[in-house]
């Protein structure tokens, strides 16, 4: 049903992503389901941040894996609905590659393990935890497990209680705390990391620079590359002096993607998928369905 829709579709206009979001946020679900939204677009909008929010918002819903089609995918949408939505962003810039990106998003989504996933540490002050909605965890599915970092005050002691509905039933797993290995210093960065990320996705939401002074001082504390902090390599050899020992001006043209034509340049987004990127969709869409 999914391939005939396609078959019969004919492009034109624009990409209305938000309106289409909307209409399955509004969609009712039994919490004993599992249901999966996978978004396919070559990502040519201009409203990402009204995506993030409303992905963020129906968290709990839904998991939401997006697929980006096409030779300049619009990485910042397809990576950002992916965070949002706690799930998986698939990229695809030449047909060739569809099949095996169709086949991994397959595998996850026809293996659902847990839906309903909740978590709550009992005896631990912690803080700080990554993802924020203990109670809104994505589903467990199968090939993809669902990572909370986090951090804690006090002493190790206590335990971690997981909630969820399995297939045959309410299903609850007790995790003891216990000792931490002082050898798994990894743990700091990878923690930093997702910290770093969610403050940078929060910032994007509402704009500004609402979040500098933290993301900047997680950058430095743990040496991670942010949006504003940066690795610099310094090169004492002046190399753009004439014999004159005058500073000398170059043109440094800007690559445009594969496959798109300088008639790009000072128009406006565009707004239909790239001619390239239909087959590459049909291939997806036979995979998955």
């Amino acid at each position: 049903r999914a391939i005939a829709t396609i078959d019969n579709l004919r492009a034109g206009g624009s990409t209305e992503i938000v309106p289409a979001l909307e209409r399955i946020a509004a969609l009712p679900k039994s919490a004993e389901v599992a249901r999966t939204v996978i978004v396919v677009t070559d990502g040519y909008v201009t409203v990402e941040e009204r995506v993030f929010a409303l992905v963020r918002k129906n968290l709990g819903n839904s998991n939401v894996f997006a697929f980006g089609i096409g030779s300049s995918v619009n990485r910042h949408l397809i990576e950002g609905i992916a965070r949002a939505g706690q799930g998986e962003p698939f990229v695809v810039t030449k047909p060739a590659f569809a099949a095996a990106q169709a086949e991994r998003l397959r595998k996850m989504i026809d293996a659902p393990v847990l839906t309903s996933v909740r978590a709550r540490f009992d005896g631990l002050d912690v803080y700080d935890v990554e993802p924020a909605r203990l109670d809104a965890l994505p589903d467990v599915l199968g090939g993809r497990p669902v990572a909370l970092f986090g951090k804690w005050r006090g002493e190790p002691t206590g335990q971690l209680v997981l909630d969820g509905r399995a297939a045959n039933g309410d299903w609850q797993q007790v995790v003891p705390v216990a000792t931490p290995d002082p050898d798994a210093q990894a743990l700091r960065l990878l923690w930093a990391r997702r910290r770093i990320q969610q403050l940078s996705d929060e910032e994007a939401l509402v704009g500004g620079n609402t979040q500098r002074d933290a993301i900047t001082t997680l950058g430095l504390q743990h040496s991670l590359l942010t949006q504003y902090t940066s690795f610099i390599a310094v090169d004492h050899v002046v190399r753009n002096l004439d014999a004159d020992n005058r500073a000398v001006s170059v043109n440094q043209p800007s690559p445009l993607p594969q496959g798109v034509s300088n008639n790009a340049i000072g128009t406006a987004v565009p707004s239909t998928p790239e001619p390239a990127a239909w087959f590459a969709l049909l291939v997806v869409l036979a995979l998955v369905v």
